[in-house]
């Protein structure tokens, strides 16, 4: 009998044994998986190295918002002035192709925009893609209003061939929103429109190139 009961107890307390063997086995096994597996520390290292950085990316990007703005604004504005420059130098010529001045005003205007005037026949190409009423408009943004007459002078000045009466009278009709014109002692004196800027500032009433 006292046998019996020394083998159920050795039994029983190897089953123990081997319960307590396999919990210790689970836990180190977890624990080892957890928080010292090489793979596990690597990919954790990895993990806060790229929340660190995700961190300071957006605090970067929160800093550089204003100065990405302020691109923005200047992109678009450094396009208005160049299609300005464009305009002021189509309409008055390079009158200095054949100038020694390196510093000459309209040198630089060409360089800026990379164009490449070296005579008349250049300069009549370049012309030959800016229609009159643009021209027009470039003169009226100097003067508060003109006469047929003077405007016909200013660009026989500079060569603009095609400004003739007839052509500045067609330019008047078919661009009633760019142009106003009253008469006075017998003349038709013409002025730009309301809200015409001064070609830095996008247009809103003169539309598209025709």
């Amino acid at each position: 009998m006292r046998v019996r009961r020394c083998i159920r107890r050795d039994a029983k307390n190897q089953n123990i044994t081997k319960w307590l063997d396999a919990v210790i086995f689970l836990c180190e096994t977890l624990f080892v998986k957890a928080t010292e597996h090489p793979v596990g520390r690597l990919m954790r290292d990895r993990l806060r190295y790229e929340v660190g950085r995700a961190r300071e990316a957006e605090s970067r990007m929160r800093e550089l918002t204003a100065a990405y703005n302020e691109y923005l604004d200047l992109r678009d504005e450094n396009a208005r002035r160049k299609e300005r420059i464009e305009n002021l130098l189509t309409v008055i010529g390079p009158w200095d192709w054949e100038s020694p001045d390196p510093d000459y005003r309209e040198h630089e205007a060409m360089r800026l925009l990379g164009i490449d005037i070296r005579n008349a026949e250049d300069a009549d190409r370049v012309r030959a893609g800016f229609p009159l009423w643009r021209a027009m408009q470039e003169y009226l943004r100097f003067v508060p209003e003109a006469r047929i007459t003077e405007m016909e002078a200013f660009f026989d000045h500079v060569g603009y061939e095609r400004a003739n009466r007839q052509a500045m009278e067609s330019a008047l009709k078919r661009h009633p929103g760019v142009f106003i014109t009253r008469r006075q002692g017998g003349q038709k004196l013409i002025s730009l429109g309301k809200d015409q800027d001064d070609g830095t500032t996008p247009a809103t009433t003169t539309g598209t190139r025709k």
